[in-house]
């Protein structure tokens, strides 16, 4: 499905570098052997592909930066907001205040808890 994903992405893009695609294929081939080749003769390469070395993995292409919040009020939820990994709790839930749709849940309420849970969400306990 990961495939899939990146397949649907890339259709997207207006520009498809080579450095990405051709990992793709060899990435490939083991699943769909003969699209593969079909894809690696289209893609001009010299070598056939059975031949070439697996691609080497780069953990720096898979570390994020930022993560999605759900924002919760009174356990539902009423918006989201997109944060810095590295920033601090007090920062979140301030940040969690200001988004869309949650300002007018609590208007007129009082805030009894607000729960952060770490990369996941935030709630607000209002009474």
């Amino acid at each position: 499905s990961a495939m899939m994903e990146f397949v649907n992405f890339m259709t997207k893009t207006d520009s498809r570098p080579r450095a990405i695609l051709v990992p793709f294929i060899q990435v490939l081939a083991p699943f769909a052997p003969h699209l593969g080749e079909e894809l690696w003769s289209r893609a001009q390469m010299e070598t056939e592909l059975s031949f070439e070395p697996w691609p080497m993995f780069d953990a720096s292409l898979i570390t994020e930066d930022t993560k999605n919040y759900a924002i919760q009020v009174n356990g539902k939820v009423r918006g989201e907001i997109e944060v810095p990994v590295d920033l601090p709790k007090a920062d979140i839930i301030a940040l969690a205040y200001k988004a869309d749709n949650v300002g007018k849940h609590l208007e007129g309420k009082t805030v009894r808890k607000e729960i952060v849970v770490p990369n996941k969400l935030v709630n607000i306990v209002v009474g």
